[in-house]
């Protein structure tokens, strides 16, 4: 009865491993038509012959662009890849799309709400080890795009001397030693049209640098970055309507903040207040002819005063690194010592100087903006802000105050 199991169950066995075996030998007989199939299936899902690029490249998901692009075929539309934009790598704002505002803000309540909106536009430091004066972005050129970061001017920070007694000996000998030895270059971020004229973006960059070494970025202590970062875009100034006009985006306006300290003689009791006055970076009528011609577009700067009441125009050379003066220096204290009282932190920016080259009273501007004269008369067309900055001169050496 054994022996007859066994040989049943034998029999079974060698009949499973040969069915087992043909089945094999026609499978690998048989045409692949399984992996043609899906094959041919991708291809026409993209309307390509060729099999997609699927490696995951800087800025993309696929591959949308390149050797491996999907190629068009007879009577249908583009092919569409999936795309996955990183930041805003390769990104060149149209006029219309730019941030702008329409009028600068002259009141104390629009000067904090424009301030506020603009918390995602402060200017931010640019990395260590990138060059402080980048490559030129080719001045020939009439395509659209990115010109690139562009110096305006220099900003020094010193010790506020209140703040400076106050501190250690050897933390004020430090702090005194790094910020003498560094400097900051605000450079904001240019853009071109098709016909070559460049336009202001609200991209704001601050290269941070060795005045012994001018040539490549610099880490700054985070002290620097808090500093900087009070300075904010508020937008290129302009209406709407004037999105296709060549002068709009020839000027932004950038607002900052600082504690002004009044120190009362009588009770030598120090009230700080806070000011926030208006920054404009201002592209002359010319700059696309300099620029074709080979030369770099030269930033003007106009800063106001007394609580946005008069309008500076700053002496200022962007390009010019370790000019003994900065074209602002600034004084700085801090609010707090941190690292057992060792390390400043929470700085402040107490007062700023510079040199002006001209004084207008913003009330002379607002009148010319709203088509009168200096006097007051309604007598003349109106002019853009950008308008009136071309004629600042001029206007500087009848009406300034």
């Amino acid at each position: 009865m054994n022996q007859t199991v066994a040989k049943i169950g034998t029999f079974v066995v060698a009949a499973g491993l040969i069915g087992m075996l043909v089945y094999r030998i026609i499978d690998r007989s048989a045409p692949a038509v399984s992996d043609a199939s899906d094959a041919s299936s991708t291809s026409n899902a993209v309307g390509s012959s060729r099999p997609i690029n699927r490696d995951v490249s800087l800025g993309h998901f696929g591959s949308a662009t390149g050797v491996d692009q999907a190629v068009d075929p007879p009577g249908d539309g583009p092919a569409e890849l999936p795309t996955l934009s990183v930041g805003v790598i390769g990104s060149t704002p149209m006029r219309r799309e730019v941030t702008s505002i329409e009028t600068l803000p002259v009141t104390d309540q629009q000067i904090r709400r424009m301030y506020r909106d603009a918390s995602d536009r402060t200017c931010r430091i640019v990395i260590p080890g990138a060059p402080v004066i980048p490559p030129s972005a080719g001045g020939g050129r009439s395509s659209a795009g990115t010109y690139g970061r562009v110096p305006a001017m220099t900003i020094g920070l010193t010790l506020d001397a209140a703040a400076a007694a106050k501190l250690p000996t050897a933390v004020r000998s430090q702090v005194r030693g790094y910020l003498d030895k560094h400097r900051l270059s605000i450079q904001p971020t240019l853009y071109r049209d098709n016909m070559g004229q460049l336009y202001f973006g609200t991209d704001c960059q601050s290269a941070f640098y060795e005045l012994d070494r001018p040539g490549s970025t610099v880490q700054a202590e985070a002290m620097i970055n808090t500093a900087i970062g009070r300075l904010r875009a508020l937008g290129v100034v302009g209406t709407s309507r004037s999105n296709e006009d060549p002068n709009f985006g020839r000027t932004l306006a950038m607002a900052f903040k600082f504690d002004q300290i009044d120190v009362d003689a009588a009770t030598r009791s120090d009230e700080a207040a806070t000011v926030t006055e208006v920054l404009l970076m201002h592209l002359p009528a010319d700059t696309a002819e300099v620029v074709r011609s080979g030369g770099r577009p030269e930033i003007e700067i106009y800063i106001t005063s007394g609580g946005r009441q008069t309008l500076n125009r700053i002496a200022a050379d962007g390009r010019n690194l370790t000019s003994p003066l900065a074209t602002i220096q600034s004084e700085v204290r801090f609010e707090s010592m941190v690292l057992m009282g060792m390390y400043p932190a929470e700085p402040v920016v107490s007062s700023i100087g510079y040199q002006s080259r001209g004084v207008v009273s913003m009330e002379v501007v607002r009148r010319l903006i709203e088509g009168k004269s200096p006097t007051g008369a309604a007598e003349q067309t109106p002019l853009s802000l950008t308008e009136v900055l071309d004629q600042f001169g001029g206007l500087s050496d009848d009406h300034g105050v």
